[in-house]
């Protein structure tokens, strides 16, 4: 089976398991090397589909960690 792809194309994100089965993807690199600041969300229930959570991090990331903690935030 095949998953959805992602709405803003990246290299390299970091990315996090979440305690409901999903997973958080933020940053990496975009078109052309730079730096996204976009964070996404991947829902493998139902048909397996990306969404944006938002667009703008205060900062763009590439090269980051993303560790789920056990109160369900992630760091």
């Amino acid at each position: 089976t095949s998953a959805g792809a992602l709405q803003v194309a990246r290299d390299g994100p970091a990315v996090a398991a979440l305690q409901d089965g999903r997973a958080v993807v933020i940053g990496g690199r975009g078109a052309g090397g730079a730096p996204v600041a976009a964070v996404e969300v991947f829902a493998p229930a139902g048909n397996g589909t990306f969404s944006v959570a938002f667009t703008d991090a205060r900062a763009a990331r590439v090269g980051a960690t993303a560790t789920s903690l056990q109160d369900g935030r992630v760091l």
